[in-house]
């Protein structure tokens, strides 16, 4: 019954996590999944580093695999990958229309147990969903019955497409990540650089 990472946080110099949120987390009893106690003998050492991402690939003035670029300067790009990814999801092409984007592993700690259901109510609203993920066959019939029973407002593809992830991040007003628990995660940060409004739980990096 070793435990290496408990080894380690008891040996190193210093203890690092992807965010200072997360480095919070990890001194309780629930964020620390049975290690709380080893943390807070080192809390001196813990440290949270917020990750960083490469705005070489995630850059709305430069990015490749949109269809028009766009800066804080000058916002008319961000209309037409609007207006573009609702053509290529097969919405309606509406430029009022709030669109809320998520890309995702389909996975518990995602949090779609309780997503899920809020969007069966939510779409009930003027709005539209554009959703993009791959994993729990579950969780995916039941995105693709919400695409189905909202045919106008809701589109899922399964499985991962790179071009589709950054349409989506720069075409959305905003981005669904209601993650259960999220040490850091990245796609809340694409969405700042792309202008597009994250919404998100107060956890880990979020």
């Amino acid at each position: 019954m070793i435990n290496l990472l408990k080894g380690g946080i008891a040996y190193a110099d210093k203890i690092t996590t992807v965010s200072p949120g997360y480095a919070s987390e990890l001194l309780t009893e629930l964020g620390a999944h049975g290690l709380h106690e080893s943390y807070r003998r080192r809390q001196r050492d813990l440290i949270g580093i917020l990750n960083g991402c490469d705005y070489n690939q995630w850059n709305p003035e430069t990015d490749s695999l949109i269809p028009d670029n766009f800066s804080p300067q000058d916002r008319s790009g961000k209309r037409n990958c609007k207006a573009h990814l609702q053509q290529r999801m097969e919405l309606p092409v509406e430029a009022s229309k709030p669109v809320y984007g998520l890309v995702s592993r389909l996975a518990e700690q995602k949090g779609f147990a309780y997503l899920i259901p809020a969007l069966w109510h939510f779409l009930n609203e003027d709005v539209q969903v554009v959703l993009l993920g791959s994993g729990d066959i579950e969780t995916s019939n039941q995105l693709h019955e919400l695409t189905r029973y909202f045919p106008h407002k809701c589109r899922f593809h399964q499985g991962f497409d790179n071009s589709l992830a950054h349409e989506i991040e720069a075409g959305s007003d905003f981005f669904l990540m209601p993650s259960l628990f999220e040490p850091c995660g990245l796609n809340q940060i694409y969405s700042l650089k792309y202008g597009t409004l994250p919404i998100v739980r107060n956890v880990g990096g979020l």
